[in-house]
């Protein structure tokens, strides 16, 4: 066989083979972001909105029950806006510092 014939049948393999891993890739990556959205988490059925936007404040007194922090604490607060929606307003009203 010559090596142009065999360079041929490797260039062959190469691409079927490059082709099929591309696909597998796809579906893992498909499979993966659809674990992803259907997995629940299961803090949000605590979600609540007091002061916050999406209902944090709720998730954000479930973890502090989990951890036994509700009486008190210092917090700091992302990107609060105005003021008159944040996720930590509810903790100033239980007596928390924070900035």
């Amino acid at each position: 066989m010559s090596d142009e014939q065999l360079l041929n049948i490797y260039n062959h393999f190469l691409a079927s083979f490059s082709t099929s891993i591309k696909s597998s890739a796809l579906i893992a990556k498909h499979a993966a972001n659809n674990a992803f959205y259907s997995t629940v988490n299961p803090l949000n059925k605590f979600g609540a909105k007091i002061y916050s936007q999406n209902e944090e404040d709720g998730i954000t007194f479930e973890i502090l029950r989990r951890i036994g922090c509700l009486t008190g604490g210092t917090f700091t607060e992302f990107g609060v806006g105005n003021g008159t929606e944040n996720n930590t307003l509810s903790l100033i009203a239980l007596g928390w510092s924070g900035f």
